[in-house]
């Protein structure tokens, strides 16, 4: 709608409004979409990789020293640039956050 199809300002002003608070619901509603997925997926990783563990186990996995960082790397699955990386004992796994592939590597003394 146009400016002149309007007489009253006000009017004009506030369709523009109400527009621009409707598609910053629609885009907010799809982004708590999005994150209820990935909670979702986690919930159920979490509870795959604590089943018949008592507490004291899994705070002790916690404790341990394994640790995340950010590497630049290119995912072989999704065009995203970042990868995760976890380093274990004799190995580490690079694991994407956006689509989820992941890469057991051996580890040869570089990191």
């Amino acid at each position: 709608m146009s400016k002149t199809d309007c007489p009253n300002d006000d009017i004009y002003s506030l369709r523009r409004i109400i527009k621009k608070l409707k598609q910053e619901n629609k885009r907010l509603r799809s982004e708590n979409k999005t994150l209820e997925d990935a909670w979702s997926k986690t919930e159920s990783y979490l509870i795959a990789i604590s089943k018949n563990k008592t507490i004291k186990e899994i705070f002790d996995e916690l404790d341990s020293k394994t640790f995340i960082r950010t590497i630049k790397m290119k995912c072989g699955k999704c065009d995203n640039k970042t990868m995760n990386k976890r380093q274990f004992n004799k190995y580490y796994l690079v694991y994407c956050g956006r689509c989820g592939y992941r890469n057991r590597v051996n580890d040869t003394g570089k990191g």
